[in-house]
């Protein structure tokens, strides 16, 4: 799906901590909906004359449907409209799977807030929200909460459609809009970047009619079924949009027309408003090991004028901490000689500041690694947990096991070099105003011994 960015014109409200030259007016606007344009407000629309069409459910009687709507005063007159603009269908006995006409005005959107699913820091400072409230593990946020995220913090936040929002160090995020609307079921959600970076992993089975956007300084992004990360420069503030899995399109303040961003593609809007041509996100560096000092490199990449090294506690380790930016390739020191492995996430940057995608590296000093798990997000819930070993197109399950509650950590013990994917699926916890959904987190690691390398 295609998004259009249109211009919008928004002032941000002075915030502590936050410096003055982040509060300029925002420029562009990339939607998330079903639409090809980016026109519709997240506001429900007050023309009565404008309709929507909803699809009716198996199980949808008319009791169900008013309630996930919200009728005028006169409800008798509200029901008498509903009949006149579906003459050919019953409203009293409703069949699945025909269309209904519903005024824009009547569809109902309720608070949807989002959770804390992940928290870590290795610092005294702790994330906190604008009033001071420090930041807790599971606690549910409504929409108008500002977040701070210190050096030396990472944050992770399940929306509670099973999307991730995921805030490093150095990051201050509002969420300005945390909705649901009621009869679609479709999500409503709109974050302000006010400083640092964000990353996104949207749900791909999102509704069509939801909507997100994440809005900078000069520009918002964002995308249906999609990774994305959208960060500001530290010194020019230049929004840098980079796009993992998707295509979006992008408007900036001065721009003419839209620039589409396809998937490995990064975009850079200046200061000014003005988006540069999209350019191709770099591969992750290659690991190699160095058989004369036992230690490991990462391999340089043509173009990168830098690259991004995170050392990891876990293999699924989701939110990424500041990492080590170097000019040239990085050396690792020798691992140590036990089974326990060591893990790393590497990226490469182009000269324009754009980060590719990461790629996950493990290694011991053994021919079999154990390797740990963080299983902190999902505690207190019953979760399943699979490890793979792939192997060209082939794969072989090498755990699949249903864990407790209780357990925050696990450890894979005994894997050999290679090619490893890695899943966890819980069922999240609920607010007040939603059910319980469905979570499913995955990713992949490579895993090497001094013996062997395995290849990419």
């Amino acid at each position: 799906m295609d998004l259009v960015i249109e211009s919008s014109v928004q002032k941000v409200h002075q915030m502590n901590s936050v410096p003055q030259h982040l509060f300029k007016t925002f420029a562009a606007v990339i939607c998330l909906h079903s639409s090809a344009h980016c026109t519709e407000a997240f506001a429900p629309s007050t023309e009565p004359h404008e309709l929507t069409s909803y699809t009716v459910q198996p199980g949808d009687t008319l009791a169900s449907l008013i309630g996930d709507l919200q009728l005028p005063e006169d409800s008798a007159q509200a029901l008498h409209q509903l009949k006149t603009i579906n003459p050919s269908h019953s409203i009293t006995a409703l069949r699945p799977g025909h269309a209904l006409k519903v005024p824009q005005s009547w569809l109902r959107q309720d608070s949807s807030p989002l959770r804390v699913s992940q928290m870590t820091c290795t610092g005294t400072l702790l994330p906190e929200l604008s009033d001071g409230r420090v930041l807790a593990p599971d606690q549910w946020l409504a929409e108008g909460s500002t977040i701070k995220v210190p050096i030396g913090c990472k944050v992770g936040l399940l929306l509670q459609d099973g999307s991730r929002l995921y805030l490093p160090s150095g990051a201050v995020v509002r969420l300005d809009v945390l909705r649901q609307q009621v009869l679609h079921k479709a999500p409503l959600v709109q974050i302000r970047l006010l400083q640092g970076r964000l990353g996104l992993d949207i749900y791909k089975q999102r509704p069509a009619r939801s909507r997100i956007e994440v809005q900078t300084p000069k520009a918002t992004t964002g995308v249906r079924g999609t990774q994305f990360r959208v960060g500001l420069s530290p010194q020019q503030q230049d929004t840098l949009i980079e796009v993992l899995e998707g295509k979006v399109q992008a408007h900036g303040n001065s721009d003419q027309q839209a620039t589409t961003i396809d998937k490995l593609e990064g975009l850079v809007i200046s200061a000014e408003g003005q988006s540069h041509e999209p350019e191709k996100l770099l591969p992750a560096p290659q690991l190699s090991h160095n058989s004369q000092t036992q230690g490991w490199v990462f391999l340089p990449v043509t173009h990168a004028s830098a690259y991004a090294i995170e050392k990891l506690a876990n293999a699924n380790t989701s939110v990424e901490e500041t990492p080590h930016i170097t000019p040239s390739p990085y050396v690792l020191p020798p691992v140590n000689p036990t089974s326990a492995a060591e893990l790393y996430r590497a990226a490469s940057i182009t000269p324009s500041g754009l980060k590719g995608p990461s790629a996950t590296y493990a290694m011991c000093g053994q021919p079999a690694c154990n390797i740990p798990f963080d299983l902190s997000e999902a505690q207190g819930h019953i979760k399943r947990f699979e490890l793979k070993h792939i192997q060209g197109q082939t794969s072989q399950t090498m755990l699949s096991t249903q864990i407790s509650g209780t357990m925050a950590s696990m450890i894979a013990a005994g894997l050999k070099p290679g090619h490893y994917q890695w899943s966890i699926e819980y069922n999240s916890s609920s607010s007040s105003a939603q059910p319980s959904q469905a979570i499913r987190t995955q990713g992949d690691f490579i895993l090497s011994s001094p013996r062997t390398v395995a290849s990419q």
